[in-house]
């Protein structure tokens, strides 16, 4: 039953909304990189692949202007969790018509039904939201405006918030012996991985070999207190440990597989024999591949630590590209990468949200990786009940440790300082990062 609510433009919410928005979603010819998590809908795979033509045939019915009847394709205990993802919004048909290709591309190109609407965004630079009148629960809500900046170089951040000019700032790793006993520090875990993402498609990482020698020449451990100045905990696979598992145990107590450790002398041996099998020499290898990496001092860090490790171990310097968010989401889109570190963070309280990207030619599958084993397993997962699905997301995991298309390495902490003014922020470590509703 959809609640009394209004878009920003004064118009109802309704269910009618949410159908346009979730059969737009599923339209083979949206294109939509997140059509996965709608496909727990009865026949939503189906009419996503093409497999069925009719969408009335998808498990969306309207029933009334306020009542949406959804109807799964088997119990799904986490769907009610996954409904507030972002896939699931609701979007107004006459807007997405109105504003065509541009709709959302611009703060004057949507409308909203939250609390808040973006007033201005300059891209890359600087996001204000502002109160949003039509809100159902409007009076909740206490903040007028929220000014978000984007920041890449962090003594400017951290010294922005040290002058009052930010009230809430993440903490980089090299501030945190300036902050961690400081009473407005706080450090949350979060369901977040982040790898090593070799593309799969390019010449020289779609060998086995390679990306083993890459993975088995990256020492975590000193990743993390060293890069990460300790904060987080070195991966032993690529969910994080406190998702739940078979028998009511969490899914790390239940891994049964693990990751290749770091060992420099067969990261040497492996590399030596890649490059004889692909019959390239190492000066080849070092004009061609580049470590993408995105903007600021934390990333060109990180990158210059994996430079270094392989440069230690395997005897290439591969040069460094860094560039923005949108410049790297384009390189993996387009599959004109060889090597980058990237991170996921999970959607909903299930280890299917680590899991499923990496279905065959998945929405988010941009290591472009295809393994059989591994969708059969998913699939399971997908159709399973109890039991079976943790233990087939396990055997997933345990193809995806051995194929190598990524290599997890850390599970991080959000660690942030907040203006002792600033009340009632809410954080969360699956989902959205923030919300500010009840903030004042």
């Amino acid at each position: 039953h959809i609640r009394d609510a209004n878009w920003s433009d004064g118009t109802p919410v309704t269910a009618e909304d949410f159908a346009y928005a979730w059969l737009r979603v599923l339209n083979p010819d949206t294109a939509a990189q997140y059509a996965y998590q709608l496909y727990h809908i009865k026949n939503a795979q189906a009419y996503n692949t093409g497999e069925i033509t009719d969408p009335s045939e998808v498990g969306i019915e309207v029933v009334d202007e306020k009542t949406l009847k959804v109807t799964l394709e088997r119990e799904t205990p986490f769907f009610l969790s996954l409904m507030s993802f972002i896939t699931y919004v609701p979007a107004q048909k006459a807007a997405v018509e109105q504003w065509g290709d541009d709709y959302a591309l611009e703060a004057d190109q949507m409308v909203y039904s939250g609390p808040f609407v973006i007033e201005s965004w300059a891209h890359e630079d600087s996001l204000v939201l502002a109160k949003n009148p039509e809100y159902w629960d409007a009076d909740t809500v206490k903040l007028e405006r929220i000014e978000g900046t984007m920041i890449t170089e962090n003594n400017t951040k951290m010294q922005m918030y040290d002058n009052g000019e930010l009230d809430i700032a993440t903490v980089p790793a090299e501030f945190l012996d300036r902050y961690i006993d400081d009473p407005n520090y706080v450090s949350q875990t979060e369901a977040v991985t982040w790898y090593l993402q070799f593309n799969m498609e390019d010449e020289w990482f779609s060998n086995h070999k390679m990306r083993e020698a890459f993975a088995l020449a990256t020492d975590a451990q000193t990743y993390v207190d060293v890069v990460q100045n300790g904060l987080g905990e070195v991966a032993e696979g690529h969910t994080p440990p406190a998702m739940p598992g078979a028998g009511g145990k969490s899914f790390g107590e239940t891994r049964t597989s693990e990751l290749p450790g770091y060992d420099p002398e067969r990261a040497a041996q492996l590399f030596e024999e890649a490059l004889d099998e692909l019959g390239v020499t190492k000066e080849e290898f070092e004009e061609t591949v580049t470590i993408v990496a995105g903007e600021g001092d934390t990333w060109s860090k990180i990158a210059q630590f994996f430079q270094s490790q392989w440069k230690d171990t395997l005897g290439v310097e591969l040069f460094i590209e860094q560039m923005t968010f949108a410049m790297r989401l384009d390189r993996y889109n387009t599959g004109t990468y060889q090597i980058t570190y990237a991170g996921w963070g999970g959607d909903y309280n299930d280890p299917l949200t680590f899991m499923d990207m990496w279905v065959t030619e998945g929405g988010n599958n941009d290591a472009y990786y295809s393994n059989p084993d591994y969708d059969a397993a998913i699939q399971t997962a997908l159709t399973g009940s109890g039991d079976e699905r943790y233990e087939a997301m396990a055997e997933a995991e345990a193809i995806i440790a051995e194929d190598l298309p990524i290599y997890p390495m850390y599970h991080p902490s959000r660690n942030l300082v907040i203006n002792p003014q600033v009340k009632g922020l809410a954080t969360f470590p699956v989902g959205a990062d923030y919300d500010f509703k009840w903030t004042y």
